[in-house]
């Protein structure tokens, strides 16, 4: 599961596996991207 959202300019892109939950906040005016990695277990 793959769920992407924006707000205010900056997107954050959320994906779902078995065992992860990461999420990735991408910055559209400075390019640079955060991700986060959960673990499930």
């Amino acid at each position: 599961m793959i769920e992407f959202v924006t707000v205010s300019g900056a997107a954050f892109i959320i994906k779902c596996s078995d065992d992860f939950l990461t999420v990735e906040l991408f910055e559209t005016m400075s390019s640079s991207t955060l991700t986060a990695e959960y673990s499930l277990l």
